[in-house]
């Protein structure tokens, strides 16, 4: 079936195009775009990470000169490089957070340890209208309330009793008027006593499945979240960022952890004995091939039967 298909087009098959396609929706992302849709602007620098291409100017350089078979790509159209990197600039790279949020969710559960999906923060890094984004998109966090933040209370939260830790759990609203229009859907406000450092700590969640204690723990194992990052800085791999603002860069950043997430998709599909690294190799130096998917990422064990048959086939030295 796969055949006679570039390995670049059975890649962007794990693309999960109806989830893309609403998050681009949520931030009116293709108001006036004509040839470079949103999903043709992903493509590009999916494309781009893939290939390990060097610059915007590279992408589209590539792709001009296989422009016979950009429909057989997944393409509809290439574009100039100064209309994908005015893209880049401009258009709002939530769309690409967002979608990248959506795939962590999406691949976690085929990798049972990654903590992928809860994000854990202390009082300076509280923003509400990040909270919101992260809010909508379906992700969960815990994170430690500014001194200066007030709430309404709704009702008590209840939730399996309370452990002996847990001082209060409440269901509350953002109580100024300026952070409830940052942040305006209900928040959960658990206090627990923390027995080891002889004081109350209290934390905001927009999780109302688990239990206070349960939050609480999260929190103290937030050093986890910390080496999420730090596997970011050592996995995904970007030679030269393809844009210098901050919306560049974050497009940028957000499509290469979405690739990455998309190449751990397509390992545990096949059952790869490759690692993502390899399999991102593998699919970089061979991109523009047409072979199935599964050959390529099977040619290690292949291989290896080839060579223990070869050499029951060959003679020795002394035969």
């Amino acid at each position: 079936m796969n055949e006679g298909r570039f390995i670049f087009s059975q890649v962007v098959d794990f693309v999960p195009r109806y989830e893309f396609d609403k998050c681009v929706e949520r931030y009116d992302g293709n108001y006036r775009a004509h040839d470079l849709t949103c999903y043709n602007q992903f493509l590009h620098l999916l494309f781009g990470q893939l290939t390990a291409c060097k610059s915007i100017r590279d992408i589209c350089m590539c792709l001009k000169a296989h422009r016979n078979n950009l429909k057989h790509l997944g393409f509809v159209t290439t574009v100039e490089h100064t209309t994908l990197t005015r893209a880049n600039e401009k258009r709002d790279f939530h769309i690409y957070e967002d979608f990248g949020q959506y795939l962590i969710r999406l691949v976690k559960p085929m990798y049972r340890d990654a903590k992928l999906d809860d994000i854990v923060a202390d009082k300076a890094y509280v923003d509400l209208e990040a909270m919101s984004r992260i809010h909508r998109t379906g992700s969960y966090f815990i994170m430690r309330p500014k001194d200066n933040m007030r709430f309404e209370h709704i009702e008590e939260f209840s939730h399996g009793g309370y452990n002996s830790n847990v001082v209060t759990d409440y269901i509350v609203l953002m109580a100024n008027k300026k952070s409830r229009q940052l942040y305006p859907d209900e928040l959960r406000l658990v206090k627990v006593f923390d027995p080891e450092k002889k004081e109350y700590i209290s934390f905001i969640t927009n999780n109302f499945e688990i239990s206070a204690e349960d939050i609480a723990n999260i929190y103290r194992h937030r050093w986890d979240i910390e080496m999420f990052f730090k596997w970011i800085k050592q996995n995904i791999v970007i030679k030269r960022l393809w844009g210098y603002s901050k919306n560049a860069v974050k497009t940028h950043l957000w499509v290469a952890i979405s690739a990455y997430l998309i190449l751990a998709r397509i390992k545990a599909d096949y059952k790869s004995n490759y690692t993502i690294t390899e399999i991102a190799t593998l699919i970089s130096v061979s991109a523009l091939a047409k072979m199935p998917l599964a050959d390529l990422l099977s040619n290690e064990r292949n291989q290896s039967d080839k060579s223990k048959q070869n050499d029951k086939e060959q003679l020795t030295l002394f035969d």
